[in-house]
């Protein structure tokens, strides 16, 4: 009888220490291609593989934040046209410090793995210094309440030739 209690109890441990990640939700992917256009403005694309695991769901949130602080403190807002999530029912919601995209149908319970493609256009997105221009971009945002598993970003630049120092940090 004891043996039979201890295993139960290891058991009931291993479980708490080491919790199945086969039915959590999570982002398995999240791909941005940003294409800075000669005027300043900014093409987003992004695609999102989204795993539902076992959840059933109607959709996700996309927050875009809208106040953007410069390496000098000055803060300015910025302006999203344009979006469009082909293949998906989806509304916008534009607050002082953010837009947010639903995306979902309310009548539609979603599981299991499920690819959101979100496309806009970001007004004036780079910031101007006196000896460079700086594009400072959150790839994935920080609102997810859910782990993002791989995240690949790919930049386009304006064929100037102006260009002399690329950096990109995490």
């Amino acid at each position: 009888m004891k043996s039979k209690l201890f295993f139960l109890f290891s058991l009931f441990f291993l479980v708490l220490l080491f919790p199945s990640k086969a039915f959590a939700e999570e982002i398995k992917q999240f791909n941005v291609k940003l294409e800075v256009l000669q005027n300043a403005d900014l093409k987003v694309s992004e695609t999102i593989l989204y795993n539902f695991g076992e959840n059933q769901k109607h959709g996700i949130f996309r927050e875009i934040p809208l106040i953007m602080t410069n390496q000098s403190g000055k803060k300015f807002r910025l302006k999203v046209e344009n979006v469009n999530v082909p293949n998906w029912s989806n509304s916008t919601n534009l607050t002082n410090s953010s837009l947010t995209i639903k995306i979902g149908d309310p009548n539609v319970l979603l599981s299991g793995i499920k690819i959101y493609q979100i496309n806009y256009t970001v007004l004036g997105a780079l910031t101007y210094f006196s000896d460079h221009d700086e594009l400072y971009w959150n790839i994935t945002g920080n609102s997810w309440q859910v782990a993002i598993e791989k995240t690949q970003a790919t930049i386009l630049l304006p064929e100037t030739g102006l260009i002399k120092k690329v950096a990109c940090y995490t």
